[in-house]
């Protein structure tokens, strides 16, 4: 009898044992099989950010914290370092209930590769393959009631403006085929800008040529004219500093740090007085006797870059082509969230230490996004993107080219960080531009 019940009793045991090995899922962890599970993800191109959760690949159910541990990779990545994140499980649901976010930055195929691991037990490595692609990059532009009309307001402002120019031959610098001045005029708030004006000196008298304002990028003041626009091309380049950097710091002080002064308010905002700069600048570029005025052009890199864009929107029927390399001021919400230095970072810093601040911060820096200006843009523009640039993401970049409908050549380089000056981008610059002088 004795032997019948524990016979009884270990049958019991082991209807039970099975009966718990099949719903383990839903009670007991030790049992869970970690060969079913598979990555899934989210793409979330706006934000160039992949949504990557884990999901059983049947209706198997378990409930409580699976362990992850894997590297993201790339062919813009030589390495990566280790992660760890628990994906966590209802019951109700065969994908768990969190995600991790891989924050892309750059258009590619990336590769994670991992383990499982809950209790001990690791699954076998797996690997995945996720995209953004460049054209699935497209950030919405920011609902402004009162946008047009302030920059209606500054419009009225800088022609208001008396320039009283000031130009001055550079007999030190000029050279027999090219003359050289040292330029000064006004700008609003009364600021004075200064900078260069050059050109080559025409084999035909009287002949017009194309005229260029150039734009210096953040806190990067050139010295120098840079004659190489005119050895490659019959051009006027109006090379000038803007308020608060070289020379035109004289008359018009800003913040220590550029990008933070006056961000209360639009209106305050050291960047309305920088657009107004260039604009002024146009103004003293149609006046030289030696320029096409139907053949303005804007250019610069970085922060130039941005400036050209929105100064080509804002003037889209007096210029006749835009250049941006590597521009900044492009979605600036995704490069505070991206950038690992440079004046999105300083933001990024800024916001940190003052909570408070974000929706103001938002708000102003809102009226200076090329987000807000690239369906405004109608001349054709030529945009560089360097694939290693951290100062300025390409993804911000992007989301800005996917907005223009105007004519575009956009540049591409994959080994190119913050600087696209090497000879071969710069002869691909040339050739456009010389292109697009020629037109008639």
């Amino acid at each position: 009898m004795k032997s019948k019940l524990l016979a009884l009793v270990l049958a019991v045991i082991t209807v039970l044992y099975v009966c718990d090995f099949s719903h383990a899922g839903s009670r007991n962890s030790k049992f869970v099989n970690l060969e079913n599970l598979v990555l899934e993800s989210e793409n979330d191109p706006s934000n160039m950010r992949l949504k990557v959760y884990a999901k059983f690949d049947s209706d198997y159910k378990y409930e409580g914290d699976i362990e992850f541990s894997y590297k993201l990779l790339s062919n813009n990545m030589n390495d990566s370092e280790d992660e760890v994140f628990n994906f966590t499980f209802s019951k109700t649901s065969s994908r768990s209930v969190n995600f991790f976010s891989l924050n892309t930055k750059v258009p590619a195929v990336y590769t994670v590769t991992g383990t499982f691991s809950v209790n001990g037990i690791e699954s076998p490595e797996l690997s995945q393959n996720f995209s953004i692609r460049k054209d699935e990059i497209k950030t919405k532009k920011t609902s402004l009631s009162n946008f047009d009309g302030f920059w209606k307001n500054l419009l009225a402002d800088v022609d208001a403006v008396e320039l009283n120019e000031k130009v001055i031959l550079n007999k030190q610098k000029s050279t027999a085929g090219l003359k050289i001045y040292d330029i000064e005029y006004d700008s609003i708030d009364g600021a004075r800008i200064y900078g260069y004006l050059f050109y080559p000196v025409a084999a035909k008298k009287n002949k017009k040529i194309p005229g260029m304002l150039l734009v210096h990028g953040y806190k990067m003041i050139i010295p120098q004219p840079m004659i190489d626009y005119c050895s490659n091309l019959e051009i006027a380049v109006l090379q000038i500093e803007l308020r608060g950097n070289g020379r035109s710091a004289e008359r018009f002080r800003v913040d220590a740090e550029y990008i933070l002064s006056g961000i209360n308010s639009p209106e305050s905002y050291v960047y309305r007085g920088a657009v107004a700069d260039c604009l002024c600048g146009l103004r003293f570029l149609e006046n030289v006797k030696v320029v096409d005025s139907d053949k303005l052009i804007v250019n610069g890199g970085s922060q130039g870059g941005g400036l050209s864009l929105i100064v080509s929107a804002l003037m889209s029927g007096k210029v006749k082509a835009a250049i941006a390399d590597e521009p900044f001021m492009c979605n600036f919400k995704l490069g505070i969230n991206s950038a690992e230095s440079g004046p999105y970072k300083i933001l990024r810093d800024y916001l940190n230490d003052n909570k408070e601040m974000t929706q103001t911060v938002y708000n102003t820096l809102s009226f200076f996004d090329v987000l807000n200006f690239a369906e405004k843009i109608k001349c054709p523009v030529y945009i560089s993107i360097g694939a290693k640039d951290t100062i300025c993401p390409p993804g911000t970049i992007y989301s800005v080219v996917n907005l223009i409908k105007s004519e575009r050549e956009i540049k591409d380089y994959p080994n190119a960080a913050h600087n696209v000056m090497q000879p071969e981008y710069i002869k691909d610059k040339y050739n456009w531009l010389r292109r697009v002088c020629n037109e008639k």
